[in-house]
């Protein structure tokens, strides 16, 4: 049995998928095995796994119709033979100390059966890579820390007895990675390992890439229901006070302010602002507040 077990999800990513495969076979820690899961990919995708699965006996490939990434994540994770489940995007790389890394955290850690994560490097099309900063230490409430702060999953890492309880919110098409860890979160302890140990690659087929993307205001709210639902679970109210709620919910909404702002839709833009300021009265007298404002009348100008 691996100690680690990592699941790689991806669809149409042949183009990407050998530079993520090669960072797990290039790892120091050498105790692992790689799930790539496909999910229903048309392009050369099970050609270029093919490759490594003939080669390497830790490699799988498992093909599924598609189904998004939550539910291919969710196959991994039960397929998985390993102890820990640790998870890479096809377009995202580790850095060859990563399981290092986490094997050193997890064994000088006093509860093994936890949420481990690792600090995370972005990288942009021509740049070098740069810090996602980690914050000085995790928080009491380890809910209220996986709000404040995003965990990709290329960097996290669970005790596999965790997943007998919890799985991805299929659907849900972003957002589902937070979904899951503050649910984990209100029954397990969150450590941070603070080693900056994987690279996030943002290009334009990234599903987090949000430049050449639709606007879809309908979309949109229905991922926000998801969102209040997953927050009002009553395993999760212990850990939530009203003002925590409030921030979480601005800050979405100003996601969504600037996916609108980005698209030039100045009544979308309207339209969220009004719901930032429904949780944050005070938002429009801060200096963002008075610039999203201006934004606003340039885009319904022709300005923006």
């Amino acid at each position: 049995m691996p100690f680690f077990s990592i699941v790689i999800p991806t669809y149409n990513r042949a183009i990407f998928i050998t530079n993520a495969i090669q960072s797990v076979q290039n790892q120091l820690h050498s105790d692992w095995e790689l799930l790539v899961i496909d999910d229903g990919s048309t392009d050369s995708t099970a050609e270029v796994v093919a490759q490594f699965v003939q080669t390497d006996a830790r490699i799988k490939y498992i093909y599924q119709p598609n189904q998004e990434r939550s539910v291919a994540r969710n196959n991994g994770i039960a397929q998985a033979q390993g102890t820990y489940i640790c998870f890479l995007d096809s377009d995202d790389y580790y850095l060859p100390t990563h399981l290092q890394a986490l094997h050193r955290g997890i064994g000088e850690a006093a509860h093994k059966v936890a949420f481990f994560y690792t600090g995370l490097l972005h990288k942009l099309p021509n740049q070098p890579p740069k810090a996602v900063e980690l914050p000085q230490s995790v928080l009491p409430n380890g809910v209220e820390h996986l709000l404040q702060f995003t965990v990709f999953p290329t960097v996290a890492c669970l005790h596999k007895r965790i997943f007998e309880q919890h799985k991805f919110e299929k659907n849900l098409s972003h957002w589902e990675d937070t979904a899951l860890w503050v649910q984990i979160a209100s029954q397990y302890p969150v450590i941070q390992i603070n080693e900056y140990t994987a690279v996030w690659c943002v290009h334009n087929q990234s599903t987090t890439h949000i430049f050449e993307k639709t606007f879809d205001l309908a979309q949109t709210k229905a991922q926000m229901n998801v969102k209040k639902r997953i927050l009002g679970l009553p395993s999760l109210q212990p850990f939530l006070t009203p003002k925590i709620k409030n921030i979480f919910f601005s800050q979405c909404y100003a996601y969504y302010f600037y996916d609108s702002f980005l698209q030039k839709k100045p009544f979308y833009m309207l339209y969220f602002y009004a719901k930032i300021m429904r949780h944050t009265p005070l938002f429009i007298f801060s200096k963002i507040g008075i610039v999203d404002l201006l934004n606003i009348g340039k885009c319904f100008l022709g300005r923006g």
